[in-house]
């Protein structure tokens, strides 16, 4: 089988968050003192992190730009999914990585693991939680903008720079949570794009005809790209195409040789 990548990535405001919590796990079990709330400020931590060239898990918003780019440049061989989606629709984005690995779609293990993320999704899937995940990932994102009002302007032009990058990527999910980095807006994905994620969607042509208003509302795919499918004429345009032929036909049609008029 030829190598694939699969890159999992989310809003990058809830990683640079779960960094902090990962490192206040780190820094609590290696120190035998009680640490202080300011020792563990949100805002210090958030400052330190987009002011250092060295991160715990890297400088998450460059990293994935580059996934991004190779995405574009080895379709076959790189696709990024979202770890969202596996929360919201399990199943859909299942398929679409297995559709993606080349494994099967179906059996006792594909529903097993559709199961799986669907319930610890209900209660947390790193850990257990009182709320659902998509909802801690919410509260997550609105914590960081909470905090990132407090970081110095320079620190504040550079996230906005990164977010201006994310903008003009390839992949075009990537580009629309860029808008939302910018606005400082939490995005609430629509069905459509896990499925368009998944290559498992179905383009709405009212919105390629720019008439569909159910918007985020919509069953089917708004992503641009689609081709619009060509609209078959209706029964009374049908007729009138046929007759004109027809008449084509008669005008057309030489008259056999000695029986002209």
């Amino acid at each position: 089988f030829a190598k694939k990548v699969v890159v999992f990535m989310s809003d990058p405001r809830y990683l640079v968050m779960r960094t902090d919590a990962m490192w206040a796990i780190v820094k609590q079990c290696a120190s035998t003192q009680e640490t202080t709330p300011a020792e563990q400020s949100r805002l210090d931590f958030l400052t330190t992190y987009l002011s250092s060239e060295l991160h715990l898990v890297g400088e998450a918003m460059q990293r994935l730009a580059v996934w991004a780019l190779e995405e574009e440049r080895q379709p076959d061989k790189v696709n990024i999914f979202f770890v969202d989606d596996f929360v919201a629709e399990p199943e859909i984005a299942l398929r679409g990585l297995a559709r993606f690995l080349g494994v099967p779609d179906f059996g006792e293990e594909f529903a097993t693991a559709a199961e799986l993320l669907s319930t610890t999704g209900k209660t947390g899937i790193f850990q257990l939680r009182a709320r659902p995940e998509s909802q801690h990932s919410f509260a997550i994102v609105q914590e960081f903008e909470e905090v990132f009002t407090g970081l110095p302007a320079d620190l504040q032009a550079t996230w906005a720079s990164n977010a201006e990058r994310w903008q003009k990527l390839p992949n075009r999910r990537m580009a629309s949570l860029g808008e939302h980095l910018l606005s400082h807006s939490i995005w609430a994905t629509p069905h459509w794009w896990i499925a368009h994620t998944a290559g498992l969607c179905r383009p709405c042509s009212f919105f390629l005809q720019k008439r569909c208003f159910r918007a985020d509302d919509c069953q089917h795919c708004h992503v641009p790209g689609h081709e619009e499918r060509r609209r078959r004429p209706g029964k009374a345009e049908r007729s009138r195409q046929k007759r004109r032929f027809q008449r084509s036909l008669v005008d057309r049609t030489p008259s056999p040789c000695g029986f002209s008029s």
